[in-house]
């Protein structure tokens, strides 16, 4: 997926690239029955994701490093009341030197977002730096421990008895 012009994603809203994400999603959802897909957005494409968050196959989303900056509204203002509005649960990655996004207004923007909403800061990292492989550990360790929490497994296992 991929927008032709930066410039005519931001002047129509993305609506192309949130069309091909819920796209996706419904394909996903007739070709694996009952599909529930978890959106992962980072950067740019974060507002994108969660614009997408009202597919039907979509269960919730993961943004690393959501725009919500001042100067980032120019460009994904328009995607933040659906992201703000979805009562799906979204986990918001970010680092506390974010070059777009303070860490105060991501808290006040995670605060009052609908739904079961999370967020993990990390210490020292900047946007892009968070985007680099050397995170993936940290960044896969706290996925999965939302994950768990979230959408717990039954790990029970019951035998039938014959």
């Amino acid at each position: 997926m991929r927008s032709s012009s930066m410039v005519w994603g931001v002047l129509s809203g993305h609506r192309s690239e949130v069309a091909q994400v819920k796209a996706v999603c419904e394909w996903a959802q007739k070709t694996w029955s009952n599909a529930r897909l978890l959106l992962l957005g980072s950067s740019a494409g974060a507002p994108v994701a969660g614009s997408a968050l009202d597919a039907t196959a979509a269960a919730g989303a993961i943004f690393i490093g959501y725009t919500f900056g001042r100067l980032s509204s120019i460009a994904f203002g328009s995607h933040f009341g659906g992201v703000l509005r979805s009562t799906k649960p979204k986990l918001f990655l970010m680092g506390e030197n974010d070059e777009f996004t303070s860490p105060t207004v991501l808290q006040a923007k995670v605060a009052s977002s609908k739904g079961k909403n999370a967020m993990h800061i990390f210490p020292d990292v900047g946007h892009f730096e968070l985007e680099r492989s050397d995170f993936d550990e940290e960044l896969s360790s706290v996925i999965a421990q939302w994950l768990t929490k979230t959408w717990p497994v039954d790990t029970s296992c019951s035998s039938a008895s014959g």
